[in-house]
Parts: C-alpha cells; structure tokens; sequence
C-alpha cells in the first residue's frame, strides 16, 4: 500500500514538475508586442517575420526577438533653415515633419539611421525644391507647395523605410531690407531684388515673419507697381518719339519725375 501510494506520489511530483517547468518555460518563452510596436522575429539567427501588436510564443533556442521598431506617428521640429527661391529670395523657417515607419523590416535593417540624417534629407530636399519655384509660390501658395514638397521628400525617406505625413514651415520669413524695397514703391523685378541678396551673408540678415495673406498682399502691390511703371515708362518713349510741343517735353519730364520717386530707374530698355 505504502509502495502504491509512494508511486502515485513520485507520478503527482512528475506531472507538476512538468506544469511547472512548461509554466517557466512559457513565460519565458511568450512575448507581448504592445499596440504601435512591430518585433522582428529571429529564428537560427535570421529574420523569420514581422510581429504586430499581440502576444506571441517563441520556440525555445531557436527563437529570439531582433529589433524592436516603434510604428507610431512622430513629429520633429528641426533646426531653422534658409533656402532661395528661384528668383534667389531667401527664405528662412522651422521645418515641422510628421512621419511613420512604413516598412518596419527596411527600417530595423537600418540600424544606422539618425535624425541628423533625416535632417540632412530634409535639408537638401528643400534647397532643391525651392530653387525651382518662385517667391510667389512658396509664400504664399502653401497647400501647393506643400504637396509639391512632400512627393519629393517622400521619395528619399522610402529608402529608409519611412513615409511623410505632412510637413510644414513654421515662421516663414525674408529679409527686412526686401520687404522695404516692395513696400516703398521700389518697382525693381524681384530677381533684381534676388540677386543683391544672394550676395549678402545669411547671418547679416535681419528677418521678418509675415503671414500668408500679408505676403499675397506685398508681392502682389509689388508686381502691379511694377507693371504700372513700365506702361508709364511705354508712354514716354512714344511721347518722346512725337514730341512736337513743349507741353509734350513737360508731360514727359512729369512722367519720368513720377517714376523717379517710385524708385524705378527709367531706362528706354524697359520698354522692351
């Protein structure tokens, strides 16, 4: 009886010994994956599969998790930045970038990824992008410009993995000095203006931020100026060509004098 008993007793340490050992083995074994995580599953050292949010078990000495990638929405504001437009206008603003890992196996392959390089993406892009359109557009044509913005960036930062929600340029500014010229009447074309300022150093220039509207507004006036010049500038060389009076010579000299004020440098070549 006693031998009976001793037998079901060694079976009952048997069967919990197993219990606990499968109990220790699953916790050691199973793995949680919380929500806006992907896990890389390693099995003999390679890469077996993505793990998404969920609980999961490994199978002993054969599994390991790898890299362990965050898949959540993020936003990063950058360091200031100046780029030209085309017409060589500086622009100084805060980049603001939202963005997601949407390839988490590329992303964790690319361990070495660090914002300064994401940065450098950003930076560079924008230089590129913005020399291509005009002061006009990027000023004050945001939503366009954006979009345009954020195919281009989008296509460097696949290669990391990772895809653009929405960029925006916080603070957008030009130089004060520019924003004199056009708001005194100085009729000059903007890439006249452009091209004094890519002469002057980016840290002599004192910036002023103005909102989308007031920009629409001073390149706006600045261009029908301009324009209301030069129709100005059409009629004296057709006065001049029939001068026949000195009433005719005086009307001229009133015109020029007109312009003069404006800032606008009276010239037969702006006739063109």
């Amino acid at each position: 009886m006693s031998s009976e008993i001793m037998f079901a007793g060694g079976i009952a340490l048997g069967v919990f010994s197993i219990l606990a050992l499968f109990l220790i083995m699953s916790v050691v074994l199973m793995r949680e994956v919380p929500k806006g995580f992907v896990y890389m599953l390693l099995r003999k050292g390679k890469h077996h599969r993505n793990l998404d949010a969920g609980t999961y078990f490994l199978l002993p000495f054969v599994d390991k998790i790898g890299v362990k990638v965050d898949i959540q929405d993020k936003e990063t504001q950058f360091e200031r930045h100046v780029s030209y437009s085309k017409e060589g206008i500086p622009v100084q603003y805060l980049p603001i970038v939202n963005y997601h890992v949407s390839d988490p196996l590329l992303f964790g392959q690319a361990a070495n990824f660090q914002m300064n390089e994401f940065e450098a993406i950003l930076g560079s892009t924008l230089n590129l992008v913005m020399q291509k359109l005009t002061a006009k557009m990027i000023l004050t044509s945001r939503t366009a410009f954006y979009s345009i913005l954020g195919d281009e960036i989008n296509q460097e930062l696949h290669a990391w993995g990772l895809s653009l929600n929405s960029i925006k340029l916080a603070e957008m500014s030009i130089p004060k000095s520019i924003i004199s010229q056009l708001k005194g009447n100085k009729s000059v074309a903007i890439e006249e203006i452009g091209e004094l300022s890519r002469s002057s150093s980016v840290n002599e220039i004192e910036w002023a931020t103005m909102n989308e509207q007031s920009f629409e507004s001073l390149l706006t006036d600045s261009a029908d100026k301009n324009q209301e010049n030069k129709n100005l500038i059409k009629e004296i060389s057709e006065l001049e060509a029939n001068s026949v009076s000195d009433e005719t010579d005086r009307a001229v000299e009133a015109k020029k004098t007109f312009i003069s004020h404006s800032g606008f440098t009276y010239s037969l070549k702006d006739n063109d």
